[in-house]
């Protein structure tokens, strides 16, 4: 981890420099990006490349779907 930007972040934050936000997940079927990675990595040894790319463009169409209802 680089302590000393996250450092910078957190004093960033406490002198009110930087907002946190906090965002709901309301859909709990799309995961987040970040996640994708990892689920894929678990299931690798169960899908094929095809069964893969589709649940990867699965997962992005939702996502798309979400960022079009927030801007709404």
């Amino acid at each position: 981890m680089d302590v000393k930007n996250a450092y910078k972040v957190f004093q960033g934050i406490k002198e009110g420099k930087i907002e946190v936000i906090y965002a709901e997940k309301r859909d709990h079927r799309t995961l987040s990006p970040f996640a994708h990675g990892i689920v894929l990595a678990a299931l690798s040894d169960v899908l094929t490349m095809a069964d893969r790319e589709r649940w990867i463009l699965a997962m992005y169409e939702r996502m798309k779907k979400l960022l079009r209802r927030e801007k709404g």
